[in-house]
């Protein structure tokens, strides 16, 4: 669980990185599929499109606001801990 604390730090082995990566969207699946049903059944399917961009804006707001910000360019640091930390998983996952 190392990318947990470091997530810039280098995997020697892809598999287990996505294993690391998918444990919280394995563990969150069951809870957020109930929420999107009862989403889905009061707001149909426009709420649903809006459940996406939010997950989406939070998911890939921040680090699109800094890579502008900086010129058009991230660190490396900033890199791994936006598409390689596990966490940061959540929004392509749901």
């Amino acid at each position: 669980l190392v990318h947990w604390i470091r997530p810039e730090a280098w995997c020697p082995s892809p598999p287990s990185w996505t294993i690391e990566a998918l444990i919280p969207c394995w563990l969150l699946y069951p809870r957020f599929r109930r929420v999107t049903e009862r989403l889905a059944m009061r707001g149909g399917s426009v709420a649903l499109v809006q459940l996406g961009l939010c997950i989406h804006l939070v998911s890939f707001g921040p680090i699109c606001a800094i890579f502008v910000a900086q010129g058009f360019q991230l660190t490396w640091a900033q890199f791994a801990t936006d598409f390689l930390w596990p966490p940061a998983q959540l929004g392509d996952f749901l």
